[in-house]
């Protein structure tokens, strides 16, 4: 296991994090699962029906900026489209939950639904599976939780309003600071 780098791993601890507390909690572990289209290289993270969201995950302390990868990241393909800014931060203390705990807590909601199981698994496989030892067990905590609208005055880079046709890629930071709620 090579390991997944500082960035992907709170990214991937995000992901899983709001797919367990909220999404599979709220909505049903089998929509949530389906709903978790990210893995897929999809362009949002998660997307039920008419709702898609974007996760952004930082670490408090780090500046309140919003890295965007992609000129699709931000374009709707649903009627909402949100962006999430999530902040956590590491924990030293029994309080906190590792990547390893939060699978745990996962497919203990799913039962004894196996196909379901392996579902789930086969989702997380490629960041999982990548992760070493000591990511696996690293301990963060939930902070804070921002939610944005994207709409038409969001300040977004999709392919609509590019300057030019030949621009085929960009990555862009959107200070966080500036946007309201």
């Amino acid at each position: 296991r090579s390991g997944l780098g500082f960035r992907e791993l709170i990214g991937f601890w995000g992901e899983l994090f709001i797919f367990h507390d909220h999404f599979a909690k709220n909505c049903g572990f089998q929509n949530a699962l389906k709903a978790w289209i990210g893995p897929e290289n999809k362009k949002q993270d998660f997307t039920f029906d008419e709702v898609s969201f974007e996760i952004k995950t930082s670490i408090v302390g780090d500046n309140n900026n919003l890295k965007i990868s992609s000129i699709e990241q931000l374009q709707k393909v649903t009627s909402n489209l949100y962006l999430i800014a999530f902040r956590i931060n590491e924990s030293f203390e029994l309080s906190g939950l590792s990547i390893t705990e939060l699978v745990d807590k996962c497919v203990s909601l799913i039962g004894d639904n196996q196909a379901l199981k392996s579902e789930f698994q086969h989702k997380i496989s490629e960041k999982y599976g990548k992760a070493n030892d000591a990511e696996l067990e690293r301990k963060f905590i939930d902070i804070n939780m921002v939610t944005y609208e994207i709409s038409e005055d969001f300040p977004q880079i999709v392919p609509d309003n590019l300057p030019h046709e030949k621009i085929l890629k960009v990555n862009y930071t959107i200070d966080g600071n500036s946007l309201g709620k």
